[in-house]
Order: structure tokens, then sequence, then C-alpha cells
């Protein structure tokens, strides 16, 4: 199945739950895949986003620099699944000749794709999946998400692309 290259557009406040919110959007095209994540997740991406350092290493820099100085490459990441609401993601990483694909959740293969540079992609049926729930609610991806985003303040957008 195709994969569509992605970016963090910007990580944001659900006003309803205050939860973090990653949005991904299509680098060539028009949709956004918004994914609710944890706080401990939305502050590694968003570190590194805003190039933020800190004086420790945080769980995710921990896991790239050990990858790194075990000679592990990470090649992609791709949010490859839904089930039952929730998203599942793949982490491809190379070793020598050596691909392997490690399971991730979809925060956690963000923020090491963007402090290794790796691309990001998700899948087409992923993208159909929310395409399709939204048209049986009776709205469009688009209209949901400009629902959301005119409920938010612009203090809600904490880190922006």
């Amino acid at each position: 199945m195709h994969r569509i290259p992605v970016y963090v557009q910007s990580i944001t406040l659900d006003p309803d739950s205050n939860s973090p919110v990653l949005l991904l959007q299509e680098l060539n095209g028009t949709r956004t895949l918004p994914i609710w994540i944890g706080v401990m997740e939305a502050t590694a991406i968003a570190s590194e986003l805003e190039r933020l350092q800190f004086t420790r290493p945080m769980t995710h820099d921990l896991l790239v620099t050990f990858a790194q100085k075990m000679g592990i490459e990470i090649l992609e990441v791709e949010i490859s699944e839904m089930k039952n609401d929730t998203f599942y993601a793949v982490i491809t990483a190379k070793n020598h000749d050596l691909v392997s694909t490690i399971d991730a959740r979809p925060s956690d293969a963000v923020a090491i794709a963007l402090k290794t540079k790796a691309p990001i992609y998700v899948n087409e049926r992923v993208m159909r999946v929310i395409q399709l729930e939204n048209a049986l609610n009776g709205t469009s991806q688009q209209q949901n998400l400009n629902q959301v985003l005119e409920e938010l303040g612009p203090e809600h957008f904490k880190y922006k692309m």
C-alpha cells in the first residue's frame, strides 16, 4: 500500500481533554492526521522542534544515542495501522546489512524520527480510515480538524513548524 510522506505541522492542546495533539501534515497534499499523545512525548517532540537542549539526556535522546553508539541507523518511521481507535507505528532501522522494523507508539516514533532526521510516513490505509470514519459521522476530516482548530486560541499552539 502507498505511504504518504508527512511532517510535524504542530503540537497543540485539545481544549476538551487538555491533552496534547500531534498534527502530521501531508507533505504534498492537504490532509492532516491528528494523533492524541502523552505529555512526555509531546515534550520530547516539542523540544526537538524548538531545538532545546537539556543538561541530561531525556529518554528519546538516550535511545537515539544508544542506537548511534551501537552503529544503528534509523531509516524511517511509519504510522502503519489503526486498530480499535489506536494508532500503531514502526521504526525501520539498519545495523550493518540487517534492516529491522520495530513496533512503536506513533509519538515515540515521531520523536525519534525528528531527533535522527529520518523521514516520517503515514500508510494510506490509515488516512483512508480516518476519512471514512469522518464521512460516516457526516463530516470531512478537514471539517473536523477545522472545528477543533476554530475552538483553539493562540495560547493552545505551543509549538508550530
